[in-house]
């Protein structure tokens, strides 16, 4: 079950999330190569120098302010890796039509400086906006199931 699982993931990633593949991959590509990368639940990770954190198809792109030698698995980490995964959900979750209604409309709202000054000055977090919220909840329930499955393997 699980081999055929790990087929239909990378045939969803090669077909149907193709779009964002292409662009993660050579955005992934460009990064200098002495940056450190790492695979996280399928998903290829790489720290990038700019200040913020992204997801694009299969490819997450984390920010350089954590340090490029700290743990995956470390708490200041976790959360923004996990809450990315959530946009490699939706990108399963969504295929072509991700790039329309989760990359552009994530972008603007992380890098706009009119929504940043709202976002500041009506002290609102960066996480009520739909596409990040719907990334959170759907990496709570794939990490909460893994947890448990876990807790059950151990009993």
């Amino acid at each position: 079950m699980n081999k055929l699982r790990n087929v239909g993931f990378w045939v969803l990633q090669t077909t149907w999330c193709l779009l964002q593949n292409i662009a993660g991959a050579l955005l992934f590509l460009c990064i200098p190569k002495h940056r450190p990368c790492f695979v996280y639940h399928k998903a290829f990770v790489r720290y990038w120098s700019l200040s913020y954190s992204m997801g694009m198809g299969n490819f997450i792109f984390l920010t350089d302010t954590f340090g490029r030698d700290a743990d995956a698995k470390s708490d200041k980490i976790l959360p923004t890796l996990q809450h990315e995964y959530g946009h490699t959900r939706q990108s399963l979750l969504l295929g072509p039509l991700y790039v329309l209604l989760i990359a552009l409309p994530s972008a603007v709202w992380c890098g706009l400086p009119c929504f940043r000054r709202y976002r500041k000055n009506k002290k609102v977090s960066y996480y009520c906006f739909y596409t990040e919220s719907w990334a959170n909840r759907l990496s709570g329930k794939y990490f909460k199931r893994l947890l448990s499955n876990w807790q059950q393997k151990e009993k």
